[in-house]
């Protein structure tokens, strides 16, 4: 029994990806119509959510049964589409986006500090 972060370090640490290209998820997910768009908001949202607390045997196991019961309503599907955000997806989607891009002011602003005129070489 292990946290997720404990699991994700280990999988960093063998250069492995959490959830390899080759797991049943991406199967299921293509089967039922959730592209890797919304899966790949799914992992944030999961990684943020059980950040802390939680120990499983099995992470890889555990991702896929919150995919399969869509844990955090994030997407619904209608017969012969593929899945859809809900407002849960929505929020979840905004608040990736806005970190996304706080992420990319820091680096701007990191890089352009080099390059100011009044900063030090």
């Amino acid at each position: 029994m292990v946290s997720l972060a404990t699991f994700i370090a280990e999988c960093r640490r063998k250069s492995e990806r959490p959830i390899p290209d080759t797991d049943p998820v991406f199967d299921y997910c293509q089967t039922v119509g959730i592209d890797r768009d919304i899966l790949l908001l799914h992992w944030r949202e999961f990684k943020t959510r059980r950040a802390e607390g939680k120990r499983q045997r099995d992470w890889r196991q555990t991702f896929r049964n919150s995919v399969r019961d869509n844990w955090f309503r994030l997407w619904f599907l209608k017969p012969g589409e593929g899945a859809q955000l809900t407002t849960q997806g929505l929020q979840a989607l905004a608040v990736m986006q806005r970190e996304q891009s706080q992420q990319a002011d820091r680096a701007h602003q990191g890089h352009d500090d080099h390059h100011h005129p009044g900063a030090p070489a």
